[in-house]
């Protein structure tokens, strides 16, 4: 799990969306993609959908939207390196 959770790698993105309507104005955030975090746990050999920081929702004609529950993921961060920190 620790291996996988250090592959999880918060980066900074503008919204596409944001970008056609304000240009250079459009605010910067802070995330992960939540498919990069579904490919990362099943190269790990875990089940990213028993986890509760994967969110699944069905938007119709069968296609699926991926969210993350941030609570969820900074909360397993955190724990991780806890995990690291005492080992040190």
């Amino acid at each position: 799990m620790l291996d996988a959770v250090d592959e999880i790698n918060i980066s900074s993105f503008k919204y596409i969306d944001s970008v056609s309507l304000k240009g250079d104005k459009a605010r910067i955030h802070f995330g992960v993609g939540a498919q990069t975090v579904v490919e990362v746990f099943k190269r790990h050999n875990l089940d990213p959908f028993s986890y509760a920081l994967i969110c699944v929702d069905n938007i119709g004609d069968g296609e699926v939207r991926y969210g993350i529950r941030y609570e969820q993921l900074l909360s397993l961060k955190v724990a991780c390196l806890e995990r690291k920190m005492s080992s040190l």
